[in-house]
């Protein structure tokens, strides 16, 4: 199975609807087409997908939808999805998740999600309606109507009679057992700040020396009762440990998610998907070129294993050629926008309190006038200087509300390919 597109209306986080497509929608010459997987005919698939922004901008609530909606499709029960926060408290919340299969169709999932809240507050997701539509695909298919479904096509519904199918479990459960699919998922979300190892046999020791020349083998003794871990540096005597934490007192936080890295092998083995947030974290720029680059050459990404990646620096561009990086253009000029509006009603406020001052001590027989209009201008004064360090120190939610009062629009939130 090979995702081609997730949209998605009704999530809190998104004002407007979701749209980002892994498949490649523009025409590929011959170039492009040796770090792009092809699915069939002229189709093919981004093995490499970045999301570039600022602090806070949102690239992490776009990974965390989708590895969502990777999990859910996968059989995940959606309340046993770790990302599935992403949903909020949203009632009605739509997902529809196109992909491609081995056996030559296109298929379109509408999942209809709700949420309850249980007697301790927490929150309970469930699918009321869901939707399966097919079709054949062939070598002549074009990329215009690839996702295009009318009636004619397939439909299979979800049926409220389903007493074995739990009402957080996608009916894709059965087209994935019938064709015996699944996707291989690996989520290092949760390591972007945290730096544990928690495997270590089965790491080449080659990628070991690769991110410190100075070890000479790392290995874990697990049949021991207490599990001992066995770390030798060049011209160094062992050192054995009893704890995966007190790694990080020998080995860098670089090197140690590097290892974690190893488990892109599996990915790119059996095509999978690999989901890092924040890929630069602790590596340099050659660690992070050279895992992007194995997932962008066809003879080591034979399977068109996908990695999805964040990032805030725009220098990784200089990696891919065009029409792979996605960049979520809105969110990450909204920052910039919203100190510029800040400022500019700090420098307004600043300015009418020196006139203010002015007229106080230049203006000496003003009467009732002065009065009044020194008045209107200490007015002015607060509203402006308020207005400028609420945007300042609320949160990113309400500072968009505020933005969009004080310049009556917002960009439309959308996807578009970048070029080098």
């Amino acid at each position: 199975m090979k995702l081609l597109r997730i949209t998605a209306k009704g999530l809190p986080l998104f004002k407007d609807e979701f749209d980002i497509c892994f498949y490649a929608q523009q025409r590929i010459n011959e170039e492009s087409k040796l770090s792009l997987h092809n699915l069939f005919g002229n189709v093919y698939l981004n093995t490499a997908n970045g999301i570039i922004g600022i602090n806070a901008s949102g690239k992490t609530s776009i990974l965390k939808l989708i590895n969502f909606v990777f999990e859910m499709v996968n059989n995940q029960p959606i309340n046993h999805i770790k990302t599935k926060d992403v949903l909020g408290d949203s009632k009605n919340v739509l997902i529809n998740t196109y992909f491609y299969s081995e056996e030559g169709k296109i298929y379109l999932l509408e999942t209809h999600i709700t949420s309850e809240k249980n007697s301790d507050n927490s929150i309970k997701y469930k699918i009321v309606y869901e939707t399966l539509w097919s079709k054949n695909v062939s070598t002549s298919t074009i990329r215009k109507s690839l996702l295009v479904f009318d009636k004619s096509n397939n439909k299979q519904e979800r049926s409220s009679n389903e007493e074995y199918l739990p009402d957080d479990v996608s009916i894709i459960i059965a087209h994935n057992k019938r064709i015996n699919d699944h996707i291989n998922i690996v989520n290092f979300m949760g390591y972007t700040n945290f730096n544990i190892l928690t495997f270590f046999n089965g790491i080449p020791i080659e990628v070991i020396q690769y991110l410190d020349p100075t070890i000479e083998y790392i290995n874990y003794d697990s049949n021991n009762q207490n599990s001992l871990i066995h770390l030798k540096f060049f011209n160094k005597d062992e050192i054995i440990l009893n704890n995966p934490l007190s790694l990080c007192d020998y080995l860098s936080s670089g090197t140690i998610k590097g290892m974690l890295f190893t488990l892109s092998i599996s990915v790119l083995k059996d095509g999978g998907v690999l989901i890092v947030d924040e890929i630069e974290n602790h590596f340099n720029k050659e660690i992070v070129s050279t895992l992007i680059r194995f997932f962008m050459n066809t003879n080591i990404n034979t399977k068109g294993g996908m990695l999805i990646f964040t990032t805030h620096y725009p220098e990784l561009l200089d990696i891919f050629e065009k029409n792979i990086l996605l960049e979520y253009k809105k969110l990450i000029n909204s920052q910039h926008r919203q100190r510029r509006i800040a400022l500019s009603f700090l420098g307004s406020g600043i300015l009418v309190l020196i006139i203010t001052l002015l007229l106080t001590f230049l203006w000496k027989d003003g009467g009732v006038l002065k009065e009044v209009i020194a008045y209107i201008l200490d007015v002015i004064v607060y509203v402006v200087m308020w207005e400028a360090v609420t945007i300042l120190v609320v949160d990113s939610r309400e500072r968009n509300f505020k933005i969009k009062n004080a310049i009556k629009r917002f960009n439309k939130i959308t996807f578009s390919k970048m070029e080098k």
